[in-house]
């Protein structure tokens, strides 16, 4: 499985116009527009039928806890990301939180993968209050009663829609999202909200699904298609490559 991660900072004011550092990343066009300009972005995705579908996985407890293997994996990798930043967190924002495997990952004992430092805190201790954000709301409470919500202080915020940010500028030190993006209609207007909900030279780390995720499962499904029905249907969405990053 690929997935994408990406960090980006926002800006210190010092630079006039300047919104995020980011590093070399390669642009590619794709079928969207974002929503800044007064452009309508394309809305790829029904954001409704996504909500149902996270609410119905929330309400069958054991098998939505099964298929989380994914989603807390990404989880500790983005978080481990947070080791080569010597800072301190005060407040912090999982956008697209779904059960909060961003506030598990946080909680794991000796996160540091360094075989030389075996023993570390948790990431948590660095953070005073962690907003996770969610859509679901049956997904965002499913595992309010485990054992590590008394190990972060997590207030859980339902959203309207995650293509909306609702919080005040300049309000967050660290924002983080973790295999949601990607089912985003306007990535661009959204990561600009995002960079405004950031403190100045504050980063931003997010996860999503790349371009080569399920490569060999869609290259055997368009080969049996071609061969069944002697063409491939344009069925499936191109997966991202790379995103259009806001600036």
């Amino acid at each position: 499985m690929n997935h994408t991660i990406k960090r980006l900072c926002r800006a210190a004011p010092s630079a006039p116009g300047s919104r995020l550092l980011v590093g070399s990343v390669s642009r590619r066009s794709y079928a969207f527009a974002s929503g800044g300009g007064g452009a309508q972005a394309f809305q790829v995705f029904n954001r409704r039928t996504k909500w149902l579908q996270k609410e119905r996985a929330a309400s069958n407890l054991e098998s939505s806890r099964q298929a989380d293997y994914l989603k807390d994996e990404v989880a500790n990798r983005l978080c481990e990301r947070l080791l080569d930043i010597k800072r301190r967190f005060p407040r912090v924002l999982d956008l697209g939180a779904n059960s909060c495997n961003i506030a598990r990952a946080l909680t794991r004992e000796n996160p540091d993968p360094d075989p030389a430092k075996p023993i570390t805190p948790p990431l948590s201790t660095r953070i005073d209050e962690l907003v996770a954000a969610e859509s679901s709301h049956a997904l965002l409470h499913r595992d309010a009663d485990l054992s590590f919500n008394t190990d972060i202080n997590i207030t859980r915020h339902v959203l309207v829609d995650e293509e909306h940010v609702p919080f005040p500028p300049e309000s967050f030190d660290l924002v983080m999202s973790s295999l949601s993006l990607h089912w985003i209609n306007d990535l661009p207007g959204v990561l600009t909200q995002i960079n405004n909900v950031l403190k100045p030279d504050s980063p931003f780390i997010g996860a999503m699904l790349g371009g080569d995720s399920l490569f060999e499962l869609r290259t055997s499904l368009q080969l049996a298609e071609q061969e069944r029905r002697g063409g491939i249907s344009p069925t499936s969405r191109r997966s991202l490559t790379s995103a259009t990053w806001a600036g």
